[in-house]
C-alpha cells in the first residue's frame, strides 16, 4: 500500500497486489496532486524507490505546479 495524510487529515491510499515500484510512486504523487487540486507538499524518507527515474521526471514538472518535496535527514550517526 502507498498512502499519504493530508492536512486536514484526510487519509490518500493506493492498493497493490505487487511490489511498489519508482512508476506506481509517480502515478501515486501525480493522482494526489491531480485530486487536491492546490500545491502539494512531500516529506518521505531516503529509500531509494523515491529517488528512481520515474518520480524524478515526474517531480521536474510537478514542483512547477506547486508540488514541494523534502527528504527526512538520512539515518543516524551514532
Amino acid at each position: 500500500m502507498i498512502s499519504g495524510v493530508t492536512p486536514a487529515g484526510k487519509l490518500l491510499t493506493q492498493v497493490h497486489a505487487e511490489s511498489i515500484k519508482g512508476p506506481a510512486v509517480a502515478r501515486f504523487l501525480a493522482h494526489v496532486q491531480h485530486q487536491l487540486g492546490s500545491s502539494v507538499s512531500v516529506v518521505w524518507d531516503q529509500a531509494s524507490i523515491h529517488r528512481s527515474q520515474p518520480v524524478r521526471e515526474l517531480l521536474g514538472t510537478a514542483r512547477r505546479s506547486g508540488m514541494e518535496v523534502v527528504f527526512l535527514p538520512g539515518g543516524c550517526d551514532s
